[in-house]
């Protein structure tokens, strides 16, 4: 999964619902943020053990290095589904948050 994301010193840690989403798929996740650092992003993303923060500072090496180690991951079979999450996410997706919302109304009535 590829998430496209921009910063700045004002602007951080904005964790978007799709963050969310491929965090919950459980596969390798590559988060391409234009701007300053995000701690928070970054925080998250290893936390889950989700995948890896890249910036377009950086230039495209890094991210080529990390995407020939996940094909070598694949190919040697070892690319599973990533099992390793650090807290429960599963609730924190779009789907499962308008379901709540939705359900909400109808456990009131």
């Amino acid at each position: 999964n590829l998430l496209l994301t921009y910063t700045a010193p004002h602007l951080k840690g904005n964790l978007t619902g799709k963050f969310w989403e491929y965090a919950a798929a459980g596969r390798p996740l590559l988060a391409l943020v234009n701007g300053c650092p995000d701690e928070e992003l970054e925080e998250w993303t290893a936390g889950l053990a989700a995948g890896q923060v890249f910036y377009a500072r950086e230039g495209p090496e890094p991210i080529a290095r990390w995407l020939e180690e996940r094909y070598r991951e694949w190919v040697g079979g070892n690319f599973g589904m990533n099992e390793r999450h650090s807290i429960p996410i599963d609730g924190l997706t779009w789907k499962q948050q308008a379901r709540k919302i939705w359900m909400k109304p109808q456990a009131m009535g």
